[in-house]
């Protein structure tokens, strides 16, 4: 007669050895769905007090502790709901199911949200096991018009599960991971933002002759050049000596891909683009109104006929052209005179553009701030590492850790 496997996790602290029960998650704890009569979502009569209402949105984009909301109850409408306690865990049943977060306020939710509270069970626990089980609870959700993850499912969800001291120690641990992955992400988001101080400083904007920000040694205005006397226009087509796996994705500045059944004559319409050649992409959005430039830092490759694709006249520095030509306080005005608008982008006029003027330092100041910007970006290309390793070990652990 076969010995039963012991339901024990790979990985294990010291001092605990007993086997894990399958129990419920309605057995760990109580869960109970939020209030539902909080509809529509602006009415005065219920919103704009003093309560936090937390929404299944705010529970998706919280971490292991939920702090911020983006609705609030007044009395009148806290009368028609529950303020549910500062610990709770809370899982979202509706459009983003099964994700869950632990208050760190006391709050109320509605309806598409759960709660649940323990007195024999860690929530600490339960938040990290539901984020084991949370892909196969999004498979479960019956589908409509949305996903939708019921109270019943959930309750009667099981899975196996130790006594209360060990899952208090699992649980301590994996909030350690969450709190140094937290902090490395923060430290990346500050680089970043670092980053983002520091071009807005380096380049001359708005007519200025020289930027707010300068290197020592350097003090002479930087000159204004026409963009005919910087760039050409490329008129190289594809021979097909290039092979079809070296096409660009410009808006990416990425190795991307054509159609495998793509004829030699199609493949021959693409435009050859060589390091430190710019395309204009022309999408507009947000972040750039008139569309934008996008050097090549790949190497030699293929681009669709449909980009626009300008060849420096003299060596450049890259790392300096590759921000500066994307800068959108730098190019916006300089787009703006020389680009025409179609339905979902804008197109780039040549010859108007070939006229516009751009301020440029002498190569020695290029140099020093594309050096600059380059080790910005290491760092923030190695903090970006970092952060997913950090993560990918966590994952590691809960595979080990749970059974």
């Amino acid at each position: 007669m076969k010995t039963p496997k012991k339901r024990v996790p790979e990985l294990r602290f010291k001092g605990f050895d007993g086997d894990w029960e399958q129990r419920k998650l309605g057995e760990l704890g109580t869960l109970r769905r939020g209030k539902s009569k909080h509809r529509p979502r602006n009415d005065p009569k219920l919103f704009g007090g003093d309560y936090p209402f937390i929404q299944t949105g705010d529970v998706s984009s919280s971490g292991l502790y939920l702090h911020n909301f983006t609705q609030t109850l007044n009395d009148f409408g806290l009368a028609q709901s529950k303020l549910w306690n500062k610990g709770t865990l809370v899982i979202t049943i509706a459009a983003n199911v099964a994700d869950s977060a632990i208050l760190a306020i006391d709050a109320a939710f509605p309806d598409s949200v759960i709660g649940f509270t323990s007195e024999t069970s860690s929530v600490e626990f339960a938040k990290f096991l539901l984020d084991e089980l949370s892909d196969g609870l999004k498979r479960t959700a019956p589908t409509g018009s949305q996903a939708n993850l019921n109270l019943e499912i959930l309750s009667n969800t099981s899975e196996y599960v130790p006594a209360i001291s060990e899952q208090r120690q699992i649980a301590r641990l994996l909030i350690q991971f969450e709190k140094i992955i937290a902090l490395h992400e923060r430290k990346l988001e500050l680089m970043k933002v670092l980053k983002k101080a520091y071009l807005q400083q380096l380049f001359p904007k708005n007519g200025d002759k020289t930027p707010h920000l300068r290197f020592a040694g350097f003090s002479d205005d930087w000159e204004q050049r026409k963009f005919k006397t910087l760039y050409n226009k490329v008129t190289e087509k594809n021979d097909l000596t290039i092979s079809k796996n070296r096409v660009i994705s410009v808006a990416q500045m990425k190795w991307g891909k054509v159609p495998q059944n793509s004829t030699n004559k199609y493949m021959r319409s693409y435009n050859v683009i060589r390091i430190g050649d710019i395309a204009f992409e022309g999408n507009r959005s947000k972040n750039f109104a008139f569309g934008r430039f996008v050097e090549n830092t790949l190497g030699t490759g293929l681009v669709s006929h449909v980009f626009d694709v300008f060849r420096p006249t003299n060596n450049i520095d890259l790392d300096f052209w590759k921000y500066y030509i994307h800068d959108e306080e730098v190019m916006r005005n300089i787009l703006r005179k020389s680009t025409q608008k179609s339905t979902m982008m804008t197109n780039l006029v040549s010859k108007d553009f070939m006229r516009q003027q751009i301020s440029i330092s002498e190569p020695k100041e290029q140099h020093e701030i594309g050096n600059f910007i380059k080790m910005l970006d290491k760092a923030i290309d190695l903090n970006e590492c970092k952060v997913e390793q950090l993560i990918l070990l966590k994952r590691t652990f809960l595979q080990k850790i749970f059974v």
